[in-house]
């Protein structure tokens, strides 16, 4: 009874705030010209309950903004991780006098910007992306956020859990105390506090040990789950703004059927055959032409054991340091929600099913049974319900080849995926055709491919 009782609170608490209209920074703007804002107590009262009540906190920081226990830096996210509002508590602390924001804009970018409140002057929005920011976000600038279920730094750093008796469990108290009383802090809604004190994290007897969960820690479920939904929104946001910079890139075109081949479906030779696999493996070398042409030189890290991935996410503008790397391909999420990697290729994937009836075919069926693992699998991990993961998973599914193996007839898993791979083995044959009608003399270029001087 005691674990029913937890899931129907995980779903009830996620759904509770409606979805408020969150500030756009043209808002932001429009409150700063007319007064509204003058400090930052002001500007943090000023937003939606569905931002104030969807939290984390920092007890250490590498950003601008410092943080300690009793002074954490709270970064606000919302139910949709679309704006993002960070700010700490303490007079003495670097970035007291400035909130930081990152705004998502549509089709896929994120925007950052500094909301400073100068000592006896007016408060001050920054300009888009401004340099400091980048130092440390790059560019195109994204959300630094750590892999589940570790967030060095954070309370709750292991699983969202504060052990019994440790430093942050200690520390956490303390601020709470306090919190009612703090001008700022005060501003943020911890729900469900009543039935758990350490909302918005959950207490635990031990730490989390890679797959082992210490047994049935009261309110270890997603609304006592920040950094993981954190992280969960993030993948969906990261993946929006690298798909879209990916098909945006003059060289997709020509690569398009063999990222599908390769990265989406897991493709290999057994399933294609000699000679369909020999196909791939001429588009292979060519995008080696390719990127030793435009970057004449360049060594292949040794991080990237795959070096025809790196070369085509070089070619494509992906980063590729070890960090970005890790951050594409390591967001996996052990209690049933899959990585980034997959949901990048999803976008791809249906993307190019819009304009390809059979590969729609195909999409839809893996994206079917990604589906049916909403409810099965996520049942099985007793985080939420799975009406709760299907809301906070607000960007829509995806496909996931690992997903449909977990939920397909074996022998239905294996033909589809054959059927696919066969498939796109066919459309890289047509790809690199194309390619040589345009290599010769006074040949067009490939459509969407840069004329080269």
């Amino acid at each position: 009874m005691k674990s029913r009782y937890h899931l129907l609170l995980g779903f009830l608490l996620i759904g509770t705030n409606a979805l408020a209209e969150e500030p756009t920074f043209e808002t932001i703007q429009q409150w700063v010209n007319q007064g509204e804002v003058p400090t930052v107590e002001a500007f943090l009262g000023k937003l939606p309950s569905s931002l104030r009540s969807n939290f984390t906190l920092m007890r250490e920081s590498k950003s601008s903004q410092q943080a300690s226990g009793s002074a954490p830096r709270a970064i606000l996210f919302g139910e949709t991780g679309k704006l993002l509002v960070a700010f700490n508590g303490d007079p003495e602390q670097k970035g007291y006098n400035t909130v930081e924001l990152i705004q998502f804009r549509e089709p896929g970018r994120f925007e950052f910007r500094a909301l400073r409140f100068p000592k006896g002057g007016k408060p001050e929005l920054s300009g888009a992306n401004p340099a400091r920011c980048l130092e440390c976000h790059g560019d195109p600038p994204r959300p630094r956020w750590g892999n589940y279920f570790t967030w060095k730094g954070a309370y709750g750093e292991v699983d969202d859990a504060l052990v019994t008796g440790s430093a942050p469990w200690t520390d956490f108290r303390g601020f709470t105390e306090k919190q009612k009383d703090h001008p700022r802090y005060r501003t943020l809604i911890r729900s469900g506090e009543k039935e758990n004190p350490y909302a918005p994290f959950h207490e635990s007897s031990a730490e989390r040990r890679f797959n082992f969960t210490p047994p049935d820690p009261a309110f270890r479920n997603l609304s006592f789950m920040p950094n993981t939904r954190f992280s969960m929104l993030l993948a969906r946001l990261v993946s929006q703004d690298i798909s879209s910079r990916l098909v945006a890139s003059p060289y997709f075109s020509k690569y398009r059927h063999w990222l599908l081949f390769r990265e989406a479906f897991g493709c290999y030779e057994k399933l294609v055959g000699e000679k369909a696999w020999n196909t791939v493996q001429e588009m292979e070398s060519l995008i080696a032409e390719d990127f030793e042409r435009v970057f004449p030189g360049e060594k292949i890290p040794d991080v990237w054991k795959n070096a025809t991935y790196y070369r085509v996410y070089r070619l494509l503008g992906i980063p590729t340091g070890q960090e970005e790397r890790e951050s594409i391909t390591g967001l996996r999420y052990e209690d049933g929600i899959s990585g980034m990697g997959p949901l990048v290729w999803w976008r791809v994937g249906r993307a190019m099913s819009e304009k390809d009836a059979q590969l729609k075919t195909l999409v839809d069926r893996y994206e079917t049974s990604a589906k049916t693992y909403y409810g099965t699998e996520y049942n099985k991990t007793k985080l939420a319900a799975p009406e709760a993961f299907e809301r906070l998973d607000a960007q829509g599914r995806f496909l996931d080849t690992r997903l449909a193996f977990l939920t397909f007839p074996k022998d239905r898993f294996e033909s589809t995926q054959k059927e696919a791979c066969e498939l796109l083995a066919d459309r890289i044959k047509s790809d690199l055709e194309q390619v040589r009608r345009a290599s010769k003399p006074h040949a067009e270029p490939m459509r969407g491919e840069p004329a080269h001087r």
